[in-house]
Parts: structure tokens; sequence; C-alpha cells
């Protein structure tokens, strides 16, 4: 059952296995590329905060941050990345994994915020999709809103760009399955009106899942610069840190 909009139950699941608390950050691949920035809380509790270099760049100028986080009981990852599509505009997207094998609901709170180019434009135009795919053991579960905060937020250099999945919202399941569910907005992409951006584009996640379940929350986004802003913008010149040898392009060529 999908509920948005509705008042949470608690269901006590089974204790799956366990983990052991680990770290792991990908590795440089070029000194002084931007670095994504990293924060966790898990349960209200600092787990990590701290930049991570990318895992990868394709000869397209795809950028791919991998990173995966483990607790006692608990286990949360992330594959992000930012491109270009046809059209030149940015584009964010990945998912987020997470899976609870403790004995307890545990409350998450990511943020995965990435460099980019900048637009250089006062204003944007954003557009996108987010999926929730849930999968509970034979005692059924939930996955819902904490209570203060949607479960999606794109943010755009630090600022809240859209909210999806808003508070109150819950899956919820009786016995072993899975189920999932997507917004959308700013369609057609990208359509939507949002802030300027010149420096980071991520989400915050913000959820709670219940004992012995699992969860891919999966993202893709575009934002566009607002051509009908150009005049208003304030900002830097066109400087691309990503671009290390000035060819004004991000591509394999930066990495020698």
């Amino acid at each position: 059952m999908v509920c948005n909009n509705c008042a949470a139950s608690r269901i006590i699941l089974g204790a799956a296995t366990a983990a052991v608390c680990a770290g792991l950050a990908a590795p440089a691949l070029a000194q002084g590329l931007p670095q994504a920035q990293i924060n966790l809380l898990v349960d209200g509790e600092p787990i990590a905060a701290y930049m991570q270099d990318p895992m990868e760049i394709s000869g397209d100028g795809s950028v791919t941050y991998i990173g995966v986080i483990q607790g006692r009981d608990w286990l949360l990852s992330w594959d992000l990345g930012t491109s270009r599509n046809l059209a030149g505009n940015t584009v964010l997207s990945g998912t987020v994994s997470t899976a609870n094998s403790g004995e307890a609901s545990r409350h998450f709170e990511l943020v995965v915020a990435l460099p980019i180019c900048p637009l250089e434009t006062a204003q944007t135009r954003i557009g996108g999709v987010t999926t929730i795919a849930f999968v509970t053991d034979r005692e059924g579960g939930e996955l819902t809103s904490s209570g203060r905060q949607p479960v999606w937020r794109l943010l755009m250099d630090g600022e809240t760009g859209w909210s999806l999945f808003l508070d109150p919202f819950g899956l919820y399941a009786t016995g072993a399955g899975s189920l999932a569910t997507s917004q959308i907005f700013g369609a057609p992409f990208p359509n939507a009106p949002g802030p300027a951006l010149q420096e980071r584009l991520g989400i915050k996640l913000d959820f709670v899942i219940s004992e012995g379940d699992f969860a891919n929350i999966t993202t893709n986004v575009i934002a566009a610069p607002d051509l009908a802003s150009l005049a208003a913008f304030d900002g830097p010149d066109d400087e691309c840190p990503q671009d290390l040898n000035d060819d004004g392009a991000v591509d394999i060529f930066d990495l020698s």
C-alpha cells in the first residue's frame, strides 16, 4: 500500500544479518578534481561528513561518485553522477540504497551534493522523476517520512529546489514482497522554476525504514538555464572547476 499524507503505523520486524562498521570513499582520479559533499545522520547521530573524490569520469563528461557506509546492523550506499544530455543541460542521476538488518526502525538523513559547471542565469528550469522501491521481509514493514521533512529534496547550491514525497508519506506492506512508487515534477522536462545553480547539485533524503527491510531511491533530474533570466545573472564568468585543462569540456583529457 502506498500512503501519502496519511498517518504512519509501526510494525515490528525480525532481525536479519549483521554488518561490520566501516566507511568507504571512492579513490581520487586526479588531484584537484572537485569533490562531492557527503553528510549522513542515522537516528539523529552524525555518522559521516566528508568530501569524496569521483570514482569515474567518462569520455562524454559524465562524473560518477560511488560510496558505501556500514553500521553494525545497517548499510547505506550511493551511485550518483552528473552528465550533460543532448540539449547540453545538466543531469543528476543515480540510486541510493539502504538495508536495515537490525531489530528496530532506523532514521536516515543523507546529503549527497555533486559539483557541476555553473548555469549562468539568475534562475533555472528543473524537472525529473524519483522512484522509491521498497522490499520487505515476511513480517512486512514500512518506509515513511520522518515527521519533519519530505523524503526527497533537490539541493541546488544548498537551497531546496524541489521536494517530493511530502510528509506525511508512507509505503506499507503486511508481508514479504516489494512495491514501488514514483513522483515527477517539471514535466515536460525541465519546466519547473528553480533557483540559480553555480556550484553543487544534489539530493537530501530523510526517511525511516523498518527492521529487516531494503529500499532503493532512484533520482533522475534535469537542470537547464532559464534564458529569460540571463540579463539578471550576477555570478562568476564561465568558470568550470571540473574542466582542469581549460578546453571547454569535462572529459577524460582532464585526467592527464
